[in-house]
């Protein structure tokens, strides 16, 4: 089953093929489907798969022109058919025969452009697998960041001392220095990444720098540059030859500026470069150390102390913008009160309220308040304990009814964190049905869709910001706080696809429940 080898999420229909996917670690749902009614079925599930196998002799039922849309409506833009049993009439376009059958590709998706942002996260995931990665040209600790994010070691050379001695405040080892730092410090990495200061260097300069990180490298470990398109496709040659195996090279979606390229140390190692040493090693005029290039530029902020994925720094770098006044917050479905959106918060001497249907606090300075949340309750509970008209902060994670309770709120906090379920089109207004008993069954059957929430909070006055690259939470903006002249944006701009725990990860589709469109 190579064909669907790489997918995450793969559809079924009548069992096709589902042992096999299965058996080679594909997550792998399946429909029993053998009439035309059970296809239409899948009409409630838009974009939830990004394959799909059909054994079409288990289909007799079922028309082309009753099947084919409904396929279509349910695979993911980019998304693979594969198609078993007898030759099918009507396809919606042109197939490859496989060993495991005829194989069809949707077009992908016409998303807009996001606004003007620097990348980090498609860089960091060039390093998925990684153990400990060394970046050249650390600065303050941003991109490492995103490397931590992603369950991987971080190490760096900076040779401006106020930049590396920021990194270092964020956990990670960092030294102020040149490249004679890196032997030290890759003793036990598998990686090296390096972003724009090689761009203006001579060619023997820049080929002395790759002989140099080739020699610290053990075999197999992978080095990644990043920078202007024309500087990377000269440093790509020099990746030519038997000292390293070219992997990939290319640019990442709405990446305008950078080109990279990817290649794994191979060979004996290399001689250590004489004169090479002295060389700094500075990022102080990189991109990720310049001032953001909107008010929607917060890809670089995410970082992870005590969130769930990278809220904290999201978190900081909004208010940073922002200011503060009562410096209140509200976080319900808060958990242990430890891994929330508002712990780093609250050890910065902001206060607030913090409601979880279990209170089963983890942190000594966690006050958690037992409630189940409704929307029939949730302004009363405010104002039990105090809650101010307008707190800096509310934090929304229910795992289902989010929509719906965020819609009750007759406060107006100025900002509003609330879980989207990225599992949902991006191109629907879709909420599962109001329901004060559910109880999130680890199934995509649960809160709300980005469309949906985004329209939510322009009809309450609030404009959306950012997704976490994790396809986790929204932020909004109240529309009064935002910088002046400061454009929405189409939320299918800033939508995420799920990326569960930074890995790829999303839910599994619930077939039996269909959501609501508004």
């Amino acid at each position: 089953m190579n064909a669907l080898r790489d997918c995450r999420m793969v559809l079924a229909v009548a069992d096709a093929g589902a042992a096999e996917l299965r058996a080679i670690g594909v997550p792998t749902v399946t429909l029993a489907a053998g009439s035309a009614a059970d296809c239409r079925r899948l009409h409630h599930f838009r974009h939830r798969f990004d394959g799909i196998v059909v054994d079409l002799d288990r289909l007799a039922g079922a028309s082309a022109q009753v099947l084919w849309p409904a396929l279509d409506e349910a695979l993911l833009p980019g998304g693979r058919l594969l198609l078993r049993g007898a030759t099918p009439a009507g396809l919606p376009g042109p197939t490859v025969a496989t060993a495991d059958g005829l194989l069809w590709r949707k077009p992908g998706a016409d998303l807009p452009a996001p606004p003007p942002m620097v990348r980090v996260g498609p860089y960091a995931d060039l390093f998925t697998g990684c153990r400990r990665v060394v970046e050249l040209g650390a600065g303050g600790g941003a991109f490492l960041d995103a490397l931590r994010l992603r369950g991987v070691a971080t190490a760096g050379i900076e040779a401006t001392p106020g930049l590396a001695a920021a990194a270092r405040a964020r956990g990670h080892d960092v030294v102020a220095g040149g490249l004679a730092q890196l032997p030290a410090l890759a003793g036990d990495c598998d990686g090296v990444y390096a972003h724009g200061w090689l761009d203006d260097l001579d060619p023997a300069t820049a080929a002395a720098v790759l002989a140099a990180v080739h020699h610290a490298l053990p075999t197999g470990a992978r080095c990644v540059v990043r920078g202007r398109g024309s500087a990377i496709e000269r440093l790509r040659r020099s990746f030519v030859g038997s000292a390293w195996q070219p992997v990939r090279a290319g640019r990442v979606q709405h990446d305008a500026d950078d080109a990279f390229v990817v290649a794994l140390a191979a060979g004996p190692r290399a001689a250590w470069p004489h004169g090479i040493e002295a060389l700094a090693i500075d990022s102080a005029r990189q991109p990720l150390q310049q001032p953001p290039r909107s008010f929607f530029d917060l890809e670089r902020a995410e970082r992870q102390v005590t969130s769930q994925g990278g809220e904290d720094g999201v978190l900081a770098e909004l208010f940073a913008r922002l200011g503060t006044t009562n410096r209140c917050y509200v976080e319900f479905g808060c958990g242990d009160g430890l891994q929330c959106n508002t712990t780093q918060l609250r050890r910065s001497g902001w206060h607030g309220l913090l409601m979880d249907g279990m209170a089963a606090p983890a942190a000594a300075d966690a006050v958690i308040h037992a409630a189940w949340i409704t929307a029939e309750n949730i302004n009363e509970l405010l104002d039990q304990h105090g809650v101010p008209d307008e707190p800096d902060l509310l934090s929304i994670d229910v795992d289902g009814n989010d929509w719906w309770i965020w819609r009750a709120i007759r406060r107006r906090p100025r900002v509003v964190v609330c879980e989207y379920n990225a599992n949902l089109p991006f191109d629907r207004a879709l909420t599962m049905p109001y329901d004060p008993a559910h109880r999130w069954d680890g199934s995509d059957f649960y809160g709300a869709s980005l469309l949906a929430l985004a329209e939510l909070g322009r009809r309450k006055g609030y404009t959306l910001v950012y997704c976490t690259q994790a396809g986790v939470n929204a932020f909004f903006v109240r529309d009064d706080q935002l910088p002046p002249g400061t454009e929405p944006v189409d939320p299918r701009a800033l939508w995420r696809p799920p990326n569960y725990w930074y890995r790829g990860y999303r839910s599994p589709p619930d077939l039996g429940r269909a959501l609501c469109t508004l």
